[in-house]
């Protein structure tokens, strides 16, 4: 076979061509130009991250506590509304780990109390009748002072509030809710998920619901806790780059736990409500460890529109958004079907909003 001469132009296209050093050339500078600004960022967002997370993560402010609440022999009380005070004022179930406002333990129709900071006592009821009071030095007693509960936590200057919580103190079934919910890839993506961001394009392009939008989680804690609020497209390549930069300093449970105690769940007066502890307060009058398989999901089903999903103000849209929540924990074998079918059909129970002494401290 006789070999083909290349063409005139193939020929003049050597690495000793102009235009191909020229080529060549632009290409290593834009090589170095995206390198450099690459860099930059990285160090950046770096001393961003650095800054935020060194120290204390969230501002300390100040608890407010209720006055001790008073209990005697005789009195007409239940043990589960006994119980649900005690966790409202920090206790912790028996065996639960750093435990630091003491801890309670229920025994038949007896709880015993041990705070963090007080004498113990043990009280026994029969029926809804408290019947006996007793102390470990006194002995019988014919009443007593339960822990106070804490009311809130003083607001800063943005006027927020929030109660702090660690890892483990997040109830089981609300972090698969908010996994559920909010990033089903959680577990298994880099900061983000470029299979949610195609899904989501589709649905966009296709007009139809979608339980999850295009961000993941901790895109979402890059949002607010780093950036503002501003809806722009360099604010959404700074999100995914912190986003990245985070999963390879934190864990996945830090990223969760930074979350939940960051995430916006509404207004409540002129206050704002951050965090799932606050939310349960808030709306149920209960300690996250009190919280039901329909109220958890309630919480995470009001994360993408707060104020129109609010279960006070708008109780209808916020049952349907937490069916929807409840719908892909059965989904994904979080729950069991006869478990979603009985939170499905639970009623939307809410506390009654009442006046915050913090938002009126003249009162």
């Amino acid at each position: 076979m006789i070999p083909r001469k290349p063409t005139a132009w193939a020929s003049r296209l050597t690495l000793r061509s102009p235009w191909v050093k020229v080529a060549l050339a632009a290409f290593l500078f834009a090589l170095m130009a995206g390198s450099a600004v690459l860099v930059y960022y990285y160090n950046y967002y770096s001393r961003i991250i650095e800054r935020r997370l060194s120290g204390e993560v969230f501002q300390n402010t100040a608890r407010i506590y209720a006055a001790p609440y008073q209990v005697r022999v005789g009195q007409k009380i239940t043990l589960e509304s006994v119980v649900a005070r005690l966790q409202r004022a920090g206790l912790e179930p028996k065996g639960t780990p750093g435990a630091d406002e003491g801890i309670y333990e229920v025994a038949a129709r007896r709880v015993t109390v041990a705070p963090g900071n007080g004498e113990a006592l043990r009280l026994d009821f029969d029926k809804n009748t408290l019947v006996r009071i007793a102390r470990p030095k006194l002995g019988d007693v014919d009443s007593a002072s339960l822990p106070a509960e804490l009311v809130t936590n003083l607001f800063d200057q943005n006027r927020e509030k929030r109660r702090i919580v660690e890892y483990g103190d997040l109830p089981p079934m609300l972090v698969n809710a908010l996994i559920a919910s909010e990033d089903q890839r959680f577990y298994k993506h880099w900061g983000i998920d470029p299979v949610r961001i195609v899904g989501a394009g589709l649905a966009n392009l296709r007009n139809t619901s979608r339980l999850q939008g295009g961000s993941t989680i901790t895109q979402q804690l890059a949002r607010n806790f780093f950036l503002s609020a501003d809806r722009s497209l360099s604010r959404k390549v700074n999100e995914a780059f912190i986003a990245i930069l985070l999963e390879q300093r934190v864990s996945k449970q830090q990223i969760l736990t930074m979350y939940s105690n960051e995430v916006y769940l509404g207004q409540r007066g002129s206050f704002g409500i951050h965090g799932f502890a606050e939310g349960a307060a808030a709306f149920f009058g209960k300690d996250l460890t009190g919280l039901t398989l329909p109220e958890a999901a309630t919480l995470v089903g009001v994360i993408p529109a707060p104020n129109p999903y609010s279960p006070v103000n708008h109780p209808e849209k916020a049952k349907e958004r937490r069916n929807l929540v409840l719908r892909a924990m059965n989904e994904l074998g979080f729950i069991t079907p006869e478990d979603f079918e009985k939170a499905r059909k639970a009623d939307l129970k809410v506390v009654p909003q009442t006046i915050d002494a913090t938002d009126a401290p003249y009162l």
